[in-house]
């Protein structure tokens, strides 16, 4: 089950994600909530990519 949503999810997507929501420290000027937030954007980036990265490595494994 953790890899169908890999499977789901396009290189096309991901790199989309990261320039939307890239990784970046926060900003002081920012409220408190808008640091969660921005911060709960980019963890769904990372594990998004994680688990495409993890579907494709199995998927070469298999036919590779």
């Amino acid at each position: 089950m953790p890899q169908k949503v890999g499977l789901l999810v396009s290189e096309e997507l991901l790199n989309e994600l990261d320039l939307r929501y890239p990784p970046r420290p926060p900003n002081p000027h920012d409220s408190e909530r808008e640091i969660w937030m921005k911060a709960g954007e980019r963890r769904l980036v990372e594990v998004l990519r994680a688990k495409f990265n993890e579907a494709n490595e199995n998927i070469f494994n298999v036919h590779g």
